[in-house]
């Protein structure tokens, strides 16, 4: 997590609560899945997999799965791929001051290593759009979008190379339009799924599941080996270690002509707080 300027670091309890977001979607258990419309109900996909946050960091230290980085607002783009884990046996998410989020897709385990093999989720979406980390996920797994290979949606008719999506051109970002049926006559396209540009995905397709476990399970491809059992129990996955925690407060200072307001954010590292306390002496309220 980058912060530093104008931009806050995100809380602990708040990325724990965009990870269990992600895994409801990830493993089709979201709340609002009864509102897939008829057409896709019988092809909505569990992708089989969840996030976990590693116990142990490349050393085998105690770790929360979290660090955070201040970086100088000044001095350009917070640089990532010098703290970046080993990216072959973790998923590392930077949350950053970036523009948009986006993700790398799974190369060949013959390929030279990449240190910039990871996801970038925006400040913004970490806040407010937080379900856009399981498009992201869908990257990282080898999905495309639902129109194909590239970022041009609501241009040109195409095809993401899944069966049970239909062929289509991509919402309009932000929209949803759930009768959607440009590309193919009497074909109403996939608007609900995580993979497209729209403000209501929702989904994935049985379809999307298997191609990502195909990713998962092939020893070719890098992903195999994040998850590969020895790699699970190493990183503190199955075999977690108990941390004590290490909390920090992290300030900024507003001087505004009606008074100073000071906001203040909580931050834990080496273990995953599960709540948190303010407690302001002569405050009101005082806690």
């Amino acid at each position: 997590i980058h912060y530093g300027g104008g931009i806050q670091p995100v809380g602990a309890l708040h990325v724990q609560s965009i990870i269990d977001r992600c895994n409801a979607d990830l493993r089709a258990l979201n709340d609002d899945l009864a509102n897939v419309v008829p057409e896709f109900t019988n092809v909505v996909g569990d992708m089989g997999v969840e996030l976990r946050l590693a116990t142990r960091d490349e050393e085998g230290n105690c770790f929360s799965g979290i660090q955070y980085h201040y970086f100088d607002p000044n001095g350009g783009f917070p640089q990532t791929t010098g703290i970046t884990f080993h990216t072959r046996t973790y998923l590392n998410i930077h949350i950053v001051p970036a523009t948009n989020s986006f993700a790398t897709y799974p190369s060949p385990i013959s390929d030279p290593y990449n240190a910039g093999d990871y996801i970038v989720l925006s400040a913004y979406d970490a806040g407010f759009r937080p379900r856009v980390l399981a498009h992201e996920i869908g990257h990282w797994l080898g999905l495309y979008h639902v129109w194909g290979p590239n970022n041009d949606n609501a241009i040109t008719c195409g095809d993401d190379y899944i069966a049970d999506t239909p062929i289509t051109a991509g919402s309009v970002v932000g929209t949803c339009d759930l009768g959607l049926n440009t590309c193919t006559q009497g074909v109403v396209e996939n608007v609900q799924n995580h993979m497209d540009y729209s403000n209501c995905a929702l989904m994935f397709t049985q379809g999307q599941a298997q191609h990502g476990l195909a990713v998962l399970g092939d020893a070719t491809l890098v992903r195999s080996l994040v998850v590969d059992p020895a790699n699970l129990f190493t990183t503190g996955v199955t075999d977690p270690s108990n941390c004590p925690i290490t909390a920090d407060i992290y300030h900024r200072v507003f001087i505004r002509c009606g008074g100073t307001e000071v906001q203040l954010r909580a931050m834990a590292e080496h273990a995953l707080a599960d709540s948190v306390r303010w407690t302001f002496a002569g405050g009101s309220p005082s806690t």
